[in-house]
């Protein structure tokens, strides 16, 4: 269900919390994104919810503040991932060094 909700009969908030409560995923476009506004929806996700549950294309426009922790948490993101892959070519490295007759 796709819905454009402008604040004028329904409060953003209040529509935003309703549609997550039951989703499996949710999507959003925004026009600008802060972090005061993940502040009030982000206690209401639901407990079950997968890695990839929430996805949100945003414009440009946002302060210093959010833009620094999108920033940080997107380089964690690739530092796990960096993280993991190593880890991996460890388990078989070691597999390796293991399997050879000295």
């Amino acid at each position: 269900m796709v819905a454009i909700i402008d604040n004028s009969n329904v409060k953003l908030e209040n529509a935003v919390k309703e549609y997550i409560k039951n989703s499996k995923e949710v999507k959003f476009a925004l026009g600008y994104f802060f972090l005061s506004g993940w502040d009030i929806i982000k206690d209401d996700l639901p407990d079950n919810t997968k890695d990839e549950f929430l996805k949100m294309v945003i414009g440009d426009e946002t302060t210093d503040e959010t833009a620094k922790e999108i920033s940080k948490g997107y380089k964690l993101k690739i530092k796990t991932k960096i993280m993991e892959e190593l880890s991996e070519l460890k388990i078989l490295t070691i597999l390796e060094f293991t399997s050879i007759d000295i």
